[in-house]
């Protein structure tokens, strides 16, 4: 390469990260004017006043919405035989099937033993519990030659709200349901941007987001009885069942520009309406982009007792709950230092001044000096560079080149530490109650739930910093101690990636990264201040999800690719680890080509995995290309679609020697090829469970139980009954 060429092209990237800097000028680096994120620095307070909440929000909120990907990502370790919790329920006692009902059945995928999930379909070796269109409805399932509706309850959803049931708990003869609902308030002024209505006094309407819980006695699976109806203000978020005990996670803006009685969160149990007085609101003392109202409740299945903490933190982000801990992320940007001239002095200081003769240092020195804008000055410095780099020799440039590229990478990467920033709260909770313990903070973003784990007192967690379009994402573990305090690390790891999954399973983590191979890390977290990598493998494609199979071995669920990059069918994948410095990708499936999906991509509820059967069952809708279309080819494209063939669930054995596929289930009988209008989109299959020897798969409309052995089909139930309308449209 011309040298000239070369040492201009590493100016140039330096130019495009101080002009990439540059352009936040007015938002990100005014912090003299706007202040920027401190991550909640300084201790636990709560408000005396709600003036002084109001005021603190106005100041210290910045705006910038720096969340990657909205409210808990991925909705989202111990030992190997703890994360595989949910394979099976036959041994386990604290799940006993009900009685006369099979002996050995499925349950929720969960991520942590102890810690069951929220999701709209549970089961108990006998009962369905599933939730759909805003009705829940119980199902005698076993036998499923026998299976039979037993009640349809409509769900306060539909009466004073609208908007959907997200999930259900249950423990024993109690059942509670989860979900957002929306209140409608019209708003009057006609001062507003908003109004839509200009002749008979202008108004507008607001919908105002309420996390809804209902609580059911579903002793009489008949006759489910609702014993109590919760109300908190915001978004629900997720919630985890501990013993007895369901602790529910809630987000609501803290929009400040409200009327002053709509700004504080409120509860409602039954109708009793309580507001959060500032008083019972925990902060800390720093800015941050997005404040939020956190709120923790709990609910006690057996009893109906209630409580809550609210926090006012960052916008919420991924969320992680062990048995006695609940870890909350909030993620954001910030600049290196307290103001623009301190962020390019820092550069020049880390990575030309230590380069540059004195002469050069001297001219560099007095523009920066100058009360020019800073493009001005940064443009007057790459000239010097530029001029002193054309007057040197070959070779004196080429060890100029270097130079300039190693001391630019370092300070990237630190750059980029410093850029992005996880604050992790760590809330505890124990027989429903709550107590903030304590945060920590970690560079970069989280992925997803997977991406964090408490393991004997430590908190791991996965993290990617920088961008992968410039190539200069780099991702990470840390480790973080009882005090949130990092305690250890595992830096800089695959430059120009990002994590697209990761799994932590006792002393060890996996991690997939993906640009255009698939790097399988293997890394070592027995000892937390040196946690190291111990192996890696490189093959085409990505993991989205990884998941336990037994000591030796990990199920990867993600994508085939092309050489270059380009994403293709599914792809399943056992891993074999046993030898941590060498894994391998033992056997591998590849379904459909390009276009084909599966739920359980995004969503590791919809993955149904037992080791004892060496079972796996996805949802999936599998794409076939058409290869006549792209006869002028000489070769099929990467980038070519398939049309959809088949959409249902597949089941597959798999184990060391292989993944076989051994039957097809599908509720959906015609007009595959059409858009989601055009064929029954309520009837793509999103979950599947087994009782004994049944296997069962739901969709919005319907369950449908078919042998395992073979995969023939025992009985369908319709849960909603259709008719005929004059427009020919089907409704419920």
């Amino acid at each position: 390469m011309d040298e000239k060429i070369k040492a201009f092209g590493i100016l140039a990237i330096c130019g495009l990260v101080i002009a990439g800097i540059l352009i936040w000028q007015g938002g990100m680096l005014s912090v003299e004017k706007k202040g920027y994120s401190e991550f909640g620095s300084g201790e636990l307070k709560r408000f005396s006043s709600y003036n002084e909440l109001k005021n603190f929000v106005k100041e210290r909120s910045t705006g910038y919405d720096g969340s990657r990907g909205g409210l808990f990502t991925g909705e989202t370790r111990t030992d190997v035989i703890e994360s595989n919790a949910m394979e099976s329920k036959a041994a386990d006692s604290s799940a006993p099937s009900s009685a006369g009902g099979a002996q050995d059945y499925s349950q929720t995928n969960i991520q942590v033993e102890g810690v069951d999930e929220p999701d709209f379909v549970k089961n108990d070796g006998k009962y369905i519990y599933a939730v759909s269109k805003g009705k829940l409805f119980i199902i005698e399932a076993y036998p499923a030659q026998e299976m039979k509706k037993l009640s349809e309850t409509e769900l306060g959803f539909n009466q004073d709200y609208y908007g959907g049931v997200n999930d259900i708990l249950i423990k024993g003869d109690k059942l509670a349901v989860f979900g957002t609902g929306y209140e409608t308030v019209q708003e009057t002024g006609i001062e507003s941007a908003k109004c839509i209505v200009l002749d008979e006094g202008c108004y507008y309407n607001r919908n105002v987001p309420k996390t809804l819980i209902f609580l059911y006695d579903i002793a009489d699976k008949e006759n489910p009885e609702l014993e109590e109806n919760l109300s908190i203000d915001g978004n629900y978020v997720n919630a985890r069942l501990i013993g007895d005990h369901a602790y529910i996670i809630s987000q609501k803006e803290a929009n400040i520009y409200l009327d002053d009685d709509e700004v504080l969160p409120m509860v409602s149990v039954n109708g009793a309406e309580r507001t959060i007085p500032p008083s019972d609101i925990y902060y800390f003392d720093g800015n941050d982009q997005n404040f939020v109202f956190s709120i923790i409740s709990s609910l006690n299945l057996e009893n109906g007792n209630t409580d809550e903490k609210v926090y006012l933190t960052g916008r919420n982000g991924a969320l992680y709950v062990s048995e006695e801990n609940i870890y909350l992320s909030s993620y954001a940007r910030k600049p290196q230092r307290e103001s623009q001239e301190e962020l390019i002095e820092g550069f020049i200081e880390e990575v030309l001044l230590p380069i540059l003769p004195s002469e050069e240092d001297r001219k560099v020195e007095k523009i920066l000096d100058d009360k020019a804008s800073l493009r001005k000055k940064w443009e007057a410095i790459q000239k010097i560079i530029k001029d002193y780099s054309e007057g040197l020799s070959k070779t004196e440039k080429a060890e100029f080149d270097k130079k300039i590229a190693e001391a630019f990478t370092k300070f990237e990467r630190e750059f980029n530490k410093e850029l992005e920033k996880t604050t992790i709260h760590k809330i505890g909770i124990k027989n429903g109650e709550i107590e903030y313990k304590d945060k920590g903070e970690v560079p970069g973003n989280i992925l997803n739930q997977f991406s964090l784990d408490e393991y004997e007192g430590n908190l791991r967690v996965a993290t990617t910093t920088g961008n992968t379009w410039g190539g200069g994402s780099l991702n990470h573990i840390y480790i973080l101690g009882k005090d949130m305090e990092i305690r250890g690390n595992v830096e800089n790891l695959a430059q120009g990636e990002r994590i697209y999954s990761a799994r932590f399973i006792g002393e060890r983590a996996y991690m997939v990264t993906f640009r255009q191979v698939d790097p399988l890390f293997v890394i070592d977290l027995s000892k937390p201040e040196n946690p190291e990598v111990l192996g890696y493998l490189k093959i085409p494609g990505y993991s989205d999800y990884l998941h336990p199979y037994d000591e030796n071995h990990v199920i990867g669920l993600g994508k085939d690719t092309t050489e270059a990059g380009l994403y293709q069918g599914l792809k399943i994948a056992l891993f074999d680890v046993s030898n941590v410095s060498s894994p391998k990708e033992k056997a591998k499936a590849i379904i459909g080509d390009r276009g084909s999906e599966s739920y359980a991509l995004q969503d590791h509820r919809a993955f149904l995995f037992d080791k004892k059967r060496d079972l796996l069952v996805l949802p999936v809708s599998v794409a076939k290309i058409n290869e006549s279309r792209y006869d002028s080819y000489d070769e099929m494209p990467g980038w070519a679609y398939g049309d959809i063939i088949y959409r249902g669930a597949y089941a597959f054995n798999i184990s060391e020697s292989g993944i076989v596929l051994k039957g097809k289930i599908s509720h959906i009988t015609e007009n595959l090829n059409e858009d989601r209008y055009g064929y029954d989109y309520e009837k793509e299959i999103r979950r599947s469970l087994f009782m004994d020897d049944a296997l069962y798969t739901l969709s919005f409309d319907m369950i449908k139980a078919n042998s395992l052995s073979d995969f023939s089909e025992i009985s369908t139930l319709n849960l909603f009954e259709k008719k005929e309308i004059d427009r020919g449209e089907i409704i419920y």
